[in-house]
């Protein structure tokens, strides 16, 4: 675990946040991510050593950048986000979509988001497909 890390005081918190498939990553002020899940790693080539102190914003399009960019503004502004999005698996391309809530707290007089994204792709897959059939009829 960083040793910057919020969850750092609270070992037990590791074993939880990686036991679920949702993403769940920290950010600060500038968007670094300080720590994530198992599950957010797995998204990233390289693992936790390549998204651990970094944006990830390279790893996306400008207009994916540009859109992480502005929800994370948003978000410290607010002090919570809930959206859903559209976004290309940095490992595989893929288009996947998540529904993302972002909530910020204050450790040791610093601010964070506590991002934690559920992979809705599937949802959707199976409502167009739904749709689909129902305009066969």
């Amino acid at each position: 675990m960083p040793k910057n890390s919020p969850l750092r005081e609270h070992p037990y918190w590791r074993a939880v946040l990686d036991a679920t498939e949702d993403l769940i990553f920290i950010k600060d002020k500038n968007s670094i991510i300080v720590d994530a899940n198992e599950a957010f790693f797995a998204l990233h080539e390289g693992g936790a050593k390549s998204v651990i102190g970094q944006t990830t914003f390279d790893s996306y399009s400008e207009e994916e950048q540009e859109r992480f960019i502005a929800k994370d503004e948003a978000s410290f502004i607010a002090g919570h986000e809930r959206s859903d999005v559209g976004m290309h698996s940095p490992k595989t391309g893929e288009l996947l979509y998540y529904s993302v809530q972002k909530t910020r707290f204050e450790f040791e007089g610093n601010i964070y988001l506590l991002c934690v994204g559920r992979d809705i792709t599937c949802l959707l897959y199976t409502s167009d497909a739904a749709d689909e059939e129902d305009s066969v009829d």
